[in-house]
């Protein structure tokens, strides 16, 4: 078994469980109850990276994943952060842009101690949170930024001052939280559609809810509660064998996101 079957095969039992758990309705108490204290806590935990490092010392498929990254992150150093620029009526490219840059850096600072890509990833975040939205009417545009601030803000809290992680904070709950929390007030929108906009825009907010949940307590508790009764909406069209009514390309957009909010 190489690495990639060994982080599957562990990823669909935590998936598996995760849809047990939902499926017999054990959602019961306060959500907020089993937040892990202190970060990092979203997604990739400080042991997860100790199994990565031994991964990238004995395995040749890891180690050629994490050459990969180091060289997209090199040019990412280079490039100039995202701006607030529309295409057509989405900032989405935008959005995954800031994703991938941010994810890829505080991974990688995170795996190599490198600051430099720290320093960038911070440059990134507070480029965007200082965009004057992120154009809450394509709801996919706000959901995608929500989550890369709020995996950058966790993953680098211990780099980040006390300044930029309020700037960070403040850009989650105000341009991303809230516009959710209005569209869960509304009868209808993607939180009670059957699509990928549903898992998408649930887990993005999810993410983001459960990085500031400390400093947000009921701003995130209703968040997440809101996603929790939304998302098993989109998760049943995969019955009854996995498939998605939207076909490959969606299932995968939906499906990744779908992982956030479980692995979240």
């Amino acid at each position: 078994m190489d690495i990639h079957q060994l982080l599957s095969a562990v990823g669909s039992l935590v998936l598996l469980g995760a849809i047990v758990q939902m499926a017999t309705g054990q959602t019961e108490g306060d959500v907020l109850k089993p937040l892990r204290r202190g970060h990092p806590r979203l997604m990739v935990l400080d042991e997860d990276i100790g199994r990565v490092k031994k991964a990238i010392e004995t395995d040749k498929v890891a180690r050629q994943w994490h050459e990969r990254l180091r060289a997209d992150a090199e040019k990412m150093l280079t490039d100039p952060p995202v701006e607030h620029k529309l295409i057509g009526p989405r900032l989405l490219d935008k959005s995954r842009t800031a994703l991938h840059r941010v994810s890829t850096l505080a991974g990688l600072y995170r795996l190599d101690g490198d600051k430099r890509f720290a320093e960038r990833a911070v440059k990134e975040m507070l480029t965007a949170a200082a965009f004057p939205d992120w154009n809450p009417r394509h709801f996919l545009d706000t959901a995608e930024m929500t989550n890369a601030l709020a995996l950058g803000y966790d993953w680098l809290y211990d780099v980040l001052s006390a300044d930029d992680r309020a700037t960070i904070r403040t850009a989650i709950v105000e341009k991303g939280l809230k516009p959710g929390q209005q569209v869960y007030a509304k009868a209808s929108g993607w939180h009670k559609s059957i699509h990928n906009w549903n898992q998408v825009c649930n887990g993005g907010l999810t993410v983001g809810a459960l990085a500031i949940a400390d400093e947000e307590p009921e701003l995130a508790r209703g968040i997440i509660q809101s996603a929790r009764a939304s998302i098993p909406l989109a998760m049943k069209s995969f019955a009854p064998d996995g498939g998605c009514p939207e076909g490959p390309g969606y299932w995968g957009y939906a499906t990744r996101y779908n992982v956030f909010y479980l692995a979240a």
